[in-house]
């Protein structure tokens, strides 16, 4: 029998070697070698609704694996082996059992120190040294992950993660789990890229839907900028945004009239190359998108058969993509493959496929990019940042089809309008902490708002979107209200896609059912100012702003002043008819509007309107303008008091009556005006 070799005794030359080379160990070596570290395995069990993780090899295997009623669904990083000496800047790390909770539970917290045989309540008894972690009192090491503890009271679960989804402030409330410690920092697994977090900054852009936005803040992964939590805006290059800035509209091939003895023609032309006349950057040519399954670029890459789609997930973005087209002018067209040769292959494509996401339920593009292949990706990651097996059916859900289909087709979030501060609170001290989070949250200036507020709308985040504590909203209505969370897209989300693209499409528009226009015209502006009357200039100009709603003040930002002037010159007696129209959407069941009205005398002298005389109409003192409310459901218009609020003693007329405002009480010059408001069908 071969015998084993003997362990040599240290000298006290060679103690001082081995004490030397311990304390320059201090910096903890991460470039271990597979002996020196093991795999932190994790496991669930779902009938012991139970996360179980743990190093012991019996337990190693490939991600999918079936064991004693658990399943192996994540790599959660490597932890120092228990079989050689504790790393200098490293913690040990237990794991405990309780056969009457049916829970397994791992940490490194030192009051849970011990050795086989020992109990803690309730009923937890030892099971094993599962190895070392870097210590969280210490900063983290480069090359390792977070590792967080979070407890389900209700399932009696304790789960041991390094998923950057669950990363959180201690306290963090998500899916049930509270998140009670860090337990310190793990070496990465060496075969997943879900534990590197992303890098984000602020990165400069331009783009046709979004003509207030000069910068963003994205976060950056896979050469991808991606801002707003969900909307892809461009790709990297030289560590600067290449954005997404369509500067035509998108082409597309009539099919219709090409006949069969076309197909092999490598010349594509003629009546056959059939482009959209009415250009418009950032949206889909005539409404028509062309989409497909096989071209996404998550689809190029070295995936494995989890990451395609199985029938059932097919069917439900196509029945998503039908009801859309059934209520839109949107004409989607399905396209199976891509050859380069073949005749009828769209120059552009948008693309459906699953990804590793860092977070988001799936991302997409704004709008019309012009690049040639356009790619709507949905998580195919578990709440656990794992991959789902392709069993576990639907991995994607109706809402967030919808919801991603219409960032492509041109919509941004609801919750992040220029009015949003008039309609929602976002209580930003219970979000999430980190810069994708608020992000995801901020205003964007200039954005349009084709439609009035829209609480149900599809694009609106859920109340507890980034939320530490679930059980507290982010997200509530401006009086404290509750929210619902959309799972389909609202009669206004349709109406708001056929007001985009009602103008540049050829066919039949939809009725818009959900919005109403009110159009308010100033028929006749009268003051006798200093200049005299039937002059050849056209002095008269007027400042209107316009929206939906009681609850905005002029100048606060929440709608676009519309200024115009009078297009003829002054009649005698100092008075014209300009008939001036300014239009604003209210919602069919709430038709609530507000105007504020300007009128002003231009002195020609210059541009600057700061030298414009303000013609006084309003009847109280030191206002300059007068704010009319206007309420649709009993079909009377009012005054609006000097701090903006309703006074139902200021009633004026009522919709459709011509309504004079008598001249004003103070200023140089004094005038009056006659208007008419009317609630019709979107024009």
């Amino acid at each position: 029998m071969e015998s084993k070799a003997q362990p040599a005794k240290l000298t006290p030359k060679l103690l001082f070697v081995f004490l030397t080379l311990t304390f320059l160990a201090t910096e903890v070596c991460l470039a271990q070698s597979a002996a020196e570290t093991l795999a932190i395995y994790q496991w669930w069990n779902p009938e012991r609704i139970d996360n179980f993780s743990t190093t012991d090899p019996r337990w190693a295997g490939e991600l999918g694996k079936k064991q004693s009623g658990y399943s192996l669904f994540h790599i959660g990083g490597r932890l120092w082996s228990p079989e050689r000496p504790a790393p200098a800047g490293t913690i040990p790390v237990y794991s405990w059992w309780d056969s009457q909770r049916q829970d397994n539970f791992m940490t490194s917290d030192p009051r849970w120190h011990g050795q086989p045989g020992d109990r803690k309540p309730p009923n937890y008894g030892f099971v094993r040294l599962e190895g070392y972690i870097a210590d969280p009192a210490m900063p983290q090491p480069e090359n390792t992950v977070p590792v967080y503890s979070w407890w389900n009271k209700t399932r009696s679960d304790n789960y041991w993660t390094t998923a950057p989804g669950w990363a959180g402030n201690i306290g963090r409330i998500q899916d049930g789990y509270h998140l009670f410690r860090l337990e310190g920092y793990a070496l990465k697994a060496r075969d997943s890229s879900t534990n590197s977090a992303p890098e984000s900054r602020r990165l400069s852009i331009s783009h046709p839907l979004l003509p207030g936005v000069e910068t963003v803040y994205a976060q950056i992964a896979d050469d991808e900028a991606l801002a707003y939590g969900d909307v892809l805006v461009g790709t990297m290059a030289d560590s600067k945004l290449v954005p997404f800035t369509p500067t035509r509209y998108s082409q597309y091939r009539n099919f219709n009239n090409c006949g069969a003895q076309n197909s092999n023609n490598s010349d594509i032309g003629g009546s056959c190359n059939s482009l959209a006349t009415k250009p418009s950057a950032g949206l889909w040519s005539g409404g028509i998108v062309n989409w497909s399954f096989d071209n996404c670029r998550a689809n190029r890459r070295d995936l494995d058969l989890r990451f395609s789609m199985t029938n059932e997930e097919k069917e439900r973005i196509r029945a998503a993509l039908n009801n859309i087209e059934a209520n839109t002018v949107i004409d989607f067209r399905e396209i199976s493959g891509r050859d380069e040769r073949a005749f009828r292959t769209p120059e552009h494509l948008l693309n459906f496929c699953f990804d590793e996401l860092d977070s988001a339920a799936g991302v997409s593009p704004l709008g019309f990019t012009g690049v040639r292949d356009q790619d709507i990706r949905f998580q195919v990651l578990d709440r656990f940042g794992n991959l789902r097996n392709r069993s576990t059916i639907p991995r994607i859900s109706s809402r967030a089809i919808y919801h991603e289909v219409f960032h492509a087709l041109g919509a941004i979030h609801e919750h992040q309008r220029p009015d949003r501060d008039l309609n929602i609170r976002v209580n930003f001290d219970n979000m999430v902490s980190g810069p994708i989070a608020r992000a995801a949250m901020e205003v964007i200036p200039g954005a349009s708002t084709i439609t009035p507020y829209d609480f149900g709308s599809i694009m609106h985040y859920s109340p507890t979107a980034f939320a530490r504590d679930e059980s507290t909203p982010t997200i509530t209505r401006r009086d404290g209200s509750a929210l619902s969370t959309a799972t389909r897209p609202s009669a206004v989300d349709y109406d708001g896609i056929n007001l985009l693209y009602r103008d540049i499409v050829d066919g039949e528009v939809p009725p818009i059912t959900a919005v109403r226009q009110m159009t308010l015209t100033i028929n006749e502006v009268e003051s006798p100012d200093e200049d005299g009357g039937a002059k050849t200039a056209i002095d008269f100009y007027a400042k209107v702003e316009i929206g939906s709603n009681w609850n905005w003040r002029p100048g606060d930002g929440a709608n676009d002043t519309q200024h115009k002037k009078s297009g003829t010159v002054e009649e005698d007696d100092n008075i014209i008819h300009p008939n001036w129209q300014f239009s604003t959407l209210l919602l069919a069941g709430q038709p609530l509007g507000k105007a504020s009205v300007i009128i002003r005398d231009d002195d020609g002298l210059s541009s600057n309107e700061r030298t414009d005389q303000t013609v006084d109409i309003a009847e109280y003192v030191n206002q300059g303008h007068v704010e009319i409310l206007v309420d649709g459901n009993s079909n009377r218009i009012y005054l609006a008091m000097p701090n903006g609020e309703f006074d139902a003693d200021e009633y004026l007329g009522d919709i459709g009556d011509p309504i004079q405002l008598t001249r004003g009480t103070e200023g140089e010059i004094r005038g009056s005006i006659t208007f008419t408001v009317d609630i019709h069908e979107v024009e």
